[in-house]
């Protein structure tokens, strides 16, 4: 009988072990670097080390940077993106808004004291020609009274620049003048002119749009200034005469305050003095004495005219009658006015001293007319 073997587990299963060793496929990793490849490595692990320790520090040592881990984020839909965008754009867009200044959109400011005309009129009327062709005398820089006023500066002010004391010209009592001269007064807001108080307004708002205005304005100032007007002095002189009696000899057709009054008669209103009233009277001054050519001196008396007329029939709340009778004062004067420069044209009688003097009383009350408006306005809080 033969005899039996028992199977030696343990080596067979040792057997098995390397055999299947043997059968895996051998894969072996080879890092080839080159030096700076090497160096990149080492800077690359570097740097992540230290991130993660300074983010450790932070969230172990922060309470509000751990939280924005911690806390569930709320879940935002697309609709509340695009309306928290929209409603960001629209505050913006009404940021900006409030930021602006219509005006500086619309208008065009114009200063009368820096505005860049020296009418040559005016220096004939006081210096001779052999001082005109002295710059240093007759020039806008020129101070020949030596009263501290330059000779452009005498213009606008409406000061003699022959005399350094203008407010005893021609007057008596001597003691109007105080021991000042024209520049002193004027630092101390006194007219030279009249001896008031300077405090008329020489800047005014002009329609970017009336581009008009500021190519004939240098010609007006030339043609009114050869008559003996002058644009600057007309505002303080305006204010030595009172032209109430005047605005009261108009009668005004006047209705009830209500809602239907006031906006018929603001329309009626608007589509008359739409341009006019924005660019003051420098506008009307522009518009008179632009030209001397008839022909455009009647199309502007028949614009006024018009207007005066639509306004004459127009029912005017009670709240207004007063802003209304200055409107009419205002078109009447600059009609009255323009037709007495077509006279002048016509008749050849622009530069007699009679006719010189009856334009510039016009003229003041065309401006003082612009005045008594401001004054009315501002009393309707500038409606």
């Amino acid at each position: 009988m033969s005899k039996s073997t028992k199977p030696n587990t343990a080596n067979n299963f040792a057997e098995n072990k390397t055999s299947e060793k043997q059968n895996q496929p051998n894969f072996k990793i080879s890092l080839d670097l080159t030096e700076k490849q090497k160096q990149f490595v080492a800077v690359l692990i570097s740097i992540i080390l230290v991130s993660g320790i300074f983010f450790g520090f932070a969230y172990y040592t922060n309470t509000s940077f751990r939280n924005s881990f911690s806390k569930e984020k709320p879940k935002v839909t697309t609709t509340q993106i695009a309306g928290d965008e929209l409603n960001e754009s629209l505050s913006n867009l009404g940021q900006s808004l409030s930021k602006l200044n219509v005006d500086e959109i619309l208008y065009d400011t114009i200063n009368l004291e820096s505005f860049p005309v020296y009418p040559k009129a005016w220096v004939e009327r006081y210096f001779s020609l052999s001082e005109r062709q002295n710059a240093l005398i007759s020039g806008p820089g020129g101070d020949p009274d030596n009263d501290g006023l330059s000779n452009k500066q005498e213009f606008y002010f409406g000061s003699n620049p022959r005399n350094k004391d203008t407010l005893c010209l021609g007057k008596m009592d001597k003691s109007i003048c105080k021991g000042k001269s024209d520049g002193e007064n004027v630092a101390a807001f006194i007219s030279p002119l009249t001896g008031g108080t300077i405090t008329a307004n020489r800047s005014f708002r002009v329609n970017k749009q009336n581009s008009s205005l500021l190519t004939t304005l240098e010609q007006s100032f030339e043609n009114s200034s050869k008559e003996g007007v002058d644009f600057p002095s007309l505002y303080q002189l305006s204010k030595e005469i009172n032209l109430d009696d005047y605005l009261n000899s108009f009668n005004v057709v006047g209705v009830d305050d209500n809602r239907d009054s006031f906006a018929k008669y603001i329309e009626v209103r608007s589509s008359i003095v739409q341009g006019f009233v924005d660019d003051s009277e420098l506008n009307s001054l522009n518009e008179i004495y632009g030209t001397n050519d008839p022909n455009q001196l009647k199309v502007v008396k028949n614009l006024y005219q018009n207007r005066l007329n639509t306004l004459k029939s127009a029912a005017v709340p009670k709240k207004y009658v007063q802003t209304q009778k200055a409107y009419l004062a205002i078109f009447s004067k600059v009609v009255e006015l323009v037709n007495y420069r077509l006279l002048g044209v016509q008749n050849d009688t622009l530069n007699t001293e009679e006719y010189k003097n009856g334009g510039k009383k016009l003229a003041v009350e065309v401006v003082g007319g612009y005045r008594k408006l401001n004054e009315e306005i501002t009393a309707l809080g500038g409606k």
